[in-house]
């Protein structure tokens, strides 16, 4: 749920990042980076941490991932550990998103065309992973103002990035109001249970997947506060009706529009491990890519992006054979 903007962070002097060594095991969809130890990539200096691989795997593979899905070659989070998982964008182009455009691909390789990369420091089971949470903040939420940064908060307009389901909202007293996610349990003003819930309108619209036409209106408390959380009772001195064309109006619309926006993702796929990974363990990690970026209803009651999107969008996944250098 971590939102990370790339600074240009030296990687020279105190504390030089161990070197990785790359491979691609036969018939796995992803490369292994050997030597790499996870918690380089989950502390402080996560971004040069992040910023050394990019370089590393830019030197050996071509440039034609649209986003790098890094993850820790563990089959559960320690406790100790300090991220579920977060996404650091490299490049925005995208205008009407609340996020100026930039382009800080020189710091990761040299790369054009990466967007953002994408950690989660486990494996498995991919329920657990909140990839379409991560995904989402490639374009969200920088745009309305909420009372959770980065997220939609009190907020109807979201799903995957917190807030409620507007057609749930009801008022029950004096600047009291009650409101539930989009499977109808409380909601969460940060996320709403991983991938047990699909995109919003609103969201999808901030991907490019929707136009702008299909939003429905919704509702905004932008200063709200929990009243009782479980039941999803909420306080609120104002609450704001918005509609697309309220929102395009003073952010102006996105650009590119929907009909230009890319429906389809290339995805890079990376296992860190500090040692050898196992050959159970190289097909764990790739049952959860083939989960993560499958089409159509996989039988599983949480959502894949392709299910989450509605059948709209789709993850195209690289192999990094086709793409030495």
């Amino acid at each position: 749920m971590i939102r990370v903007f790339p600074l240009a962070v030296s990687l020279l002097g105190g504390g030089a990042l161990a070197q990785p060594t790359l491979s691609v095991p036969a018939g796995a969809p992803f490369i292994v980076a050997r030597g790499v130890d996870p918690s380089e990539l989950e502390g402080p200096r996560r971004t040069p941490a992040m910023q050394k691989l990019a370089q590393a795997i830019y030197r050996e593979f071509r440039d034609e991932a649209d986003f790098m899905v890094v993850s820790a070659n563990r089959r559960s989070v320690p406790e100790s550990t300090p991220v579920k998982g977060y996404h650091l964008r490299v490049k925005n182009d995208v205008k009407g998103i609340g996020v100026p455009t930039f382009n800080a691909g020189k710091n990761f390789g040299g790369t054009r065309r990466l967007q953002g990369l994408l950690y989660f420091p486990n494996t498995f089971p991919f329920w657990k992973i909140p990839f379409i949470h991560e995904f989402a903040h490639g374009w969200g939420n920088d745009l309305l103002p909420t009372a959770e940064p980065g997220h939609f908060g009190f907020c109807g307009a979201g799903s995957q990035l917190g807030g409620f389901d507007s057609r749930t909202l009801r008022k029950i007293g004096p600047e009291l109001y009650q409101a539930r996610n989009l499977r109808g349990a409380s909601f969460g003003t940060a996320a709403n249970g991983g991938n047990s819930v699909p995109y919003s309108d609103f969201e999808l619209y901030l991907m490019g997947l929707l136009p702008a036409q299909a939003v429905k209106p919704f509702q905004c408390a932008y200063a709200g506060a929990w009243v009782n959380r479980s039941a999803g009772i909420f306080q609120a001195n104002r609450l704001h009706s918005l509609n697309i064309q309220a929102v395009q109006s003073k952010y102006g619309p996105r650009q590119p529009d929907f009909a230009h926006s890319p429906k389809t993702f290339r995805l890079l796929a990376v296992l860190v491990s500090s040692a050898p990974p196992t050959r159970q363990e190289l097909s764990t990690f790739s049952l959860t890519l083939q989960h993560l970026t499958g089409t159509g209803d996989d039988g599983d009651s949480n959502y894949t992006f392709n299910e989450a999107t509605r059948g709209l969008g789709r993850l195209h996944l690289l192999d990094p054979r086709t793409l030495r250098r």
